[in-house]
């Protein structure tokens, strides 16, 4: 069964192309090599990311006294945080932070600026207006929140497939998603991301995507950037369907909704980016 609703995701950070492009998944990622030419704050990040940490990188282009009573609230916060993130300071003047700067397209956007940055390279979070009121911890998502943005972010169709042992048609569920990503044609601008419905961690993204943690039945999302939900299939999944749905929204090879499974690293550089999204509620 397949249902489709214009949907929102109320991930601030899936949006962010509104104030940065989203940093992509070759930069950031566990377990990334250390450049010998990377800046301290480029390493710092890679540290966080390696050691299953966020990093709150608080951008900064003056110090003054705004900057400096942000970096006093944000390294107080960040102390009983230690365990779980590090904060990061990044003076975007710095020509050592050039490709940092880059990656994150901050250059122009307002300062000071703090992004909160899961472990798999996701933004999650940014404050720049609330400063006065800013609270890191609201930058910590689940698992598999910060998977599914790292996807959309990287401009790619997720598949999130929702099951566990508890619940029935998984093997079917999976015969469409498996055939999907195993096409050419979709196999790179496409991702997967499985969620436990059981898990207490993704309640707040069941919640969101309208599937109930108690669910009997596997359930496939299919999600496009910035963070639209196409539809939802409810058992068995076929390559057909989910290609279908697709298309309903005009996310297929190209549509520009996804980067083109043939285009090298060159080829997206110089392709012209899509407009931005309009910024979703929160």
């Amino acid at each position: 069964m397949i249902t489709r609703r214009g949907f929102q995701l109320t991930f601030v950070a899936a949006t962010l192309g509104l104030l940065l492009l989203p940093a992509r998944a070759q930069d950031v990622q566990q377990g990334s090599p250390k450049s010998a030419t990377a800046s301290t704050s480029e390493q710092s990040l890679s540290e966080a990311a390696d050691a299953g940490k966020y990093a709150f990188l608080l951008f900064h282009r003056t110090d003054d006294t705004k900057t400096q009573a942000l970096r006093t609230r944000a390294s107080q916060q960040a102390k009983a945080l230690t365990d779980r993130a590090s904060l990061v300071q990044v003076d975007i003047k710095d020509p050592a932070e050039a490709e940092l700067i880059k990656r994150f397209d901050v250059s122009r956007a307002p300062m000071p600026l703090v992004l909160a940055i899961a472990p798999t390279g996701a933004v999650t979070r940014h404050w720049f207006l609330d400063l006065d009121t800013i609270q890191l911890h609201e930058g910590f998502v689940s698992p598999g929140q910060a998977r599914c943005l790292k996807a959309l972010q990287d401009g790619k169709v997720v598949l999130v497939c929702i099951q566990n042992k508890h619940t029935t048609d998984n093997e079917s569920a999976m015969t469409g998603v498996q055939t999907f990503m195993k096409d050419p044609h979709y196999a790179s601008s496409a991702a997967t991301v499985k969620i436990d419905p059981a898990d207490e961690r993704e309640a707040t993204l069941l919640q969101q995507l309208e599937v109930s943690p108690d669910t009997k039945q596997a359930v496939t999302v299919l999600m496009a950037p910035p963070a639209s939900r196409l539809a939802t299939l409810e058992g068995a999944t076929t390559k057909a369907a989910i290609v279908a749905a697709a298309k309903v929204k005009g996310c297929e090879p190209g549509s520009g909704c996804c980067p083109e499974p043939s285009e090298t690293g060159a080829d997206k550089a110089t392709k012209k980016k899509p407009k931005p999204a309009p910024p979703i509620d929160t």
